[in-house]
């Protein structure tokens, strides 16, 4: 018997050893029509960014970065009716003066890493928008024009007040930190998540976002590289080639809405100089923002498509479409507040992100607040006071969004509208406003539904929608991690070297 176990035992073996000869030839195919992960000519998205230019586009490193119950809805009464923009007027020269205005700092707030010890440049304090001048400071300045050909020096911004974290703000903060850290370690992958579900990863984690290259045996990839240089995503490729520029592809397992490409390297402060690729033709991000432009039309929605414009173009920028018409970013915001709220996608908060996104980034390159510019800011303040009337106790959004108040029969739907109204309010709130109850109680039941069951592990498993929301959700607590919890950080270290 034991001479017929051990050839038993051999057979089995050498069927072993075939088998594992065959998988290895297979895969080292697959690789080699992948080819390399990275053409060493060009340049790599880093884990950090370098301080902003002039120019506001900032600089890539060119190391590859490490691996870091019942439904009950009560429709709103008149008083919460979502708010209207104000009549277009042209001749609006300054906004409310309300107090602060946004300050959120996603250009930075999106290549800070998880750990504060690995933060690079946050903490540093902002000089705000300058004051127009008026006609008094004219005419002093003209009395005194004789008194002395030097200019007086600007008075220094008086330094931010210091803000100590109590206990429960602290243990909020190293929990928050704790689920930005276990989702950043868990890779979506090439094999099995789609372009769209990459794009979100990307939103959530910025130039941060690792993604697993299957064909590589599991080789690690950068999410931004992944796009850019259209690596297949369970079958599809990101990118194609259309009019003579490279865009993005628009439809199932690709871009869910024009603009979301652009967008997402936006808020990821990817320079654009940086390369896109499609086949054997190589252009940059600056040939996408080509193509975002001619394809601007009156019809189409551009709550995303105005993130990425007003990153690459600036303010004031203006160009023609493809039929000759003549744009620029104060004609999309006139006509995107000019469209409802209620009834736009996801509820809305798409519009007002982008909207919000283009008056903070005016707001940091000291460019006056007027005309269209004030008319948004003004709607912005308005939809901030009728969010939070509309949250509810527990820290949630009903899943209908802006429309009604209540909780939500479905866990995802009240995940997915939390986390997106909380990012775009942890996004534009003033700092001042950021410790806000009702804010708190919406960061700490987001923390929570992030960081254990179904939405606490492996989010490459859940459905794209799913996906979307835990990304979204991390955005926003990465943001608050940001505005609110590193300041402070920066503070206590300021003052222990004291």
């Amino acid at each position: 018997m034991r001479p017929c176990m051990a050839r038993h035992r051999l057979g089995r073996i050498l069927i072993a050893v075939v088998l594992t000869a065959a998988t290895c030839v297979a895969a080292s195919a697959d690789s080699d029509l992948e080819g390399p992960v990275l053409v060493p000519s060009f340049p790599s998205i880093g884990s950090r960014f370098e301080a902003e230019t002039d120019t506001g586009y900032p600089s890539p490193e060119t190391t590859e970065p490490a691996a870091p119950p019942e439904n009950d809805v009560e429709d709103p009464s008149d008083d919460d009716a979502p708010p209207r923009a104000d009549a277009d007027d042209a001749t609006a020269t300054t906004a409310d003066e309300t107090g602060d205005s946004s300050t959120a700092d996603a250009d930075t707030a999106n290549n800070d890493a998880v750990a504060p010890e690995t933060n690079g440049d946050a903490g540093e304090s902002k000089s705000p928008a300058k004051e127009l001048p008026t006609d008094a400071d004219a005419s002093a300045a003209d009395d005194s024009s004789g008194e002395s050909e030097t200019a007086p020096a600007e008075p220094e911004t008086p330094p931010k007040p210091r803000r100590e974290l109590t206990p429960a703000m602290a243990q909020l903060r190293d929990r928050v930190r704790r689920t930005l850290g276990t989702h950043h370690g868990h890779l979506l992958g090439t094999d099995g998540n789609s372009v769209t579900e990459i794009i979100h990863a990307c939103r959530a984690f910025g130039c941060d976002t690792n993604v697993r290259e299957v064909n590589s045996l599991g080789k690690v990839l950068n999410g931004i590289t992944c796009l850019c240089w259209n690596y297949p995503c369970a079958g599809f490729t990101p990118l194609l080639m259309a009019d003579g520029h490279i865009t993005g592809r628009i439809g199932y397992g690709c871009q869910e809405q024009p603009g979301q490409l652009i967008a997402t390297l936006a808020l990821a402060r990817v320079q654009d100089s940086y390369p896109l690729r499609v086949g054997e033709d190589t252009r940059t991000v600056a040939d996408l923002v080509e193509y975002e432009k001619l394809a601007c039309r009156a019809s189409i929605d551009k709550s995303l498509s105005m993130i990425g414009l007003m990153y690459y173009a600036g303010s004031d920028g203006e160009w023609e479409n493809r039929l000759g018409e003549p744009w620029s970013i104060e004609r999309v915001l006139r006509e995107e507040l000019d469209k409802p709220i209620i009834g736009a996608p996801f509820g809305g908060t798409q519009r007002l992100m982008g909207l919000s996104y283009v008056v903070d980034r005016r707001t940091k390159r000291h460019e006056p607040i007027d005309g269209q510019y004030a008319r948004t800011q003004r709607y912005i303040q308005k939809f901030h006071d009728h969010a939070l009337r509309l949250q509810n106790e527990d820290g949630t959004w009903n899943g209908r969004y802006f429309a009604a108040r209540g909780t939500s029969g479905q866990a995802a739907d009240q995940l997915a509208a939390t986390s997106r109204i909380l990012e775009w309010l942890v996004f534009s709130l003033p700092e001042k406003k950021l410790d806000d109850a009702r804010v708190v109680r919406g960061i700490h039941w987001l923390d929570q539904m992030l960081s254990r069951g179904r939405y606490g592990h492996n989010a490459k498993s859940l459905s794209t929608a799913e996906i979307a929301s835990v990304m979204h959700g991390l955005h926003a607590l990465r943001l608050y991690d940001h505005r609110y919890f590193k300041p402070a950080d920066e503070a206590g270290r300021e003052e222990g070297d004291g």
